[in-house]
């Protein structure tokens, strides 16, 4: 017949030691789990930064003789145009303010009419850049300021 007092005595460390293996492989399994999903998932693509070219302010006289301050950014196609049309910004604050002349006060006051002056200089700009050979890289024009003055 087996003694129980040396039995006794192993059961409690078979115990401890059987519940620090399943520990030690519950740890090792999530771990090999994390490692997987982390470095197994595919990378996120990352969003593309907007890139803005910030004009000076223009004053100009509207078509029925008042003036408008107006200060644009424009959103470039690509972050590389801006290197390309920074030599140009005089004349597109040109352009600007020939754009405004060309509207009255009604014409541009209110957001539909800011939408309006605002796809008007876009493709004024567009324009001007394929009278020079360049493809359109103006995507969007964006108010920074814009004062009906009296």
């Amino acid at each position: 017949m087996p003694n129980p007092s040396a039995t006794a005595s192993s059961t409690p460390s078979s115990h401890r030691a059987l519940a620090l293996w399943m520990s030690v492989g519950a740890l090792v399994l999530g771990a090999s789990v994390w490692a997987y999903t982390a470095l197994s998932a595919p990378a996120r693509p990352e969003r593309p930064q907007p890139a803005w070219l910030s004009t000076a302010k223009v004053m100009a006289q509207t078509a029925d003789g008042r003036r408008v301050a107006v200060k644009v950014n424009l959103a470039l196609q690509q972050r590389d145009d801006e290197s390309v049309l920074v030599p140009h910004l005089p004349a597109f604050e040109a352009l600007i303010g020939t754009t405004s002349a060309d509207m009255n006060r009604e014409e541009i006051s209110g957001p539909e009419g800011m939408r309006h002056l605002g796809e008007a200089i876009q493709t004024s700009i567009n324009e001007y850049l394929e009278d020079r050979g360049m493809p359109e890289r103006i995507r969007d024009v964006a108010f920074d300021q814009m004062t009906l003055l009296p």
